[in-house]
């Protein structure tokens, strides 16, 4: 358990079942063209919590299994006042070639509903405590050049910029993405 004055990140487990699939719902009913939940080891893929669970512990134990090759640690981010789920946030252990050029150490998400309230600020503030345990020296996060909040998110907790980096998409466009690195 990592947490602050307002936020605990806890490792998802039966227990927080019907929060996170209450989580993915929001998520699913807002994102109605893009179906993707940042940070959650890929929770919108998943309409079974228990093999999305099996999921999540496979990836922290077993960096072959992983979609990313590395070892992977999620977190839910919940706010001690009234233990509602107000986000979600990955750590990537190991930078791979693919995560390089795309996608980064870590990711994250807030619910559509809870946003612009700093939770991102501090979920990952709170994840890069955790780094500094696991005795990283530096971590990778991207953003589509679009997403000025989570921009802001990074710069807030010491991000430096690197790059841009163009991401060929399936439809044969392109996304242009910013990265840039925190030094811990």
């Amino acid at each position: 358990m990592i947490e602050n004055k307002e936020l605990v990140l806890l490792r998802p487990s039966k227990d927080l079942e019907n929060k996170i699939m209450e989580y993915r719902q929001e998520f699913m009913q807002y994102n109605k063209n893009k179906n993707n939940i940042n940070g959650s080891c890929s929770l919108h893929r998943f309409d079974s919590f228990d093999e999305w669970l099996d999921r999540v512990n496979i990836c922290a134990a077993d960096e072959n299994l992983s979609t990313y090759k590395t070892i992977t640690s999620t977190f839910i981010a919940v706010r001690k006042s009234d233990n509602k789920i107000v986000g979600t946030i990955q750590l990537r252990h190991t930078l791979t070639k693919e995560l390089r050029d795309d996608g980064g150490n870590i990711g994250y998400a807030i619910r559509p509903s809870e946003r612009r309230k700093g939770y991102a600020t501090q979920m990952l503030s709170l994840v890069l405590e955790f780094c500094k345990e696991l005795g990283l020296d530096k971590v990778l996060l991207d953003c589509d050049e679009t997403n000025i909040a989570s921009e802001k998110t990074m710069i807030k907790c010491g991000a430096i910029f690197d790059r841009n980096q163009d991401i060929p998409l399936p439809d044969g466009g392109v996304e242009t993405v910013h990265q840039y690195w925190i030094y811990l």
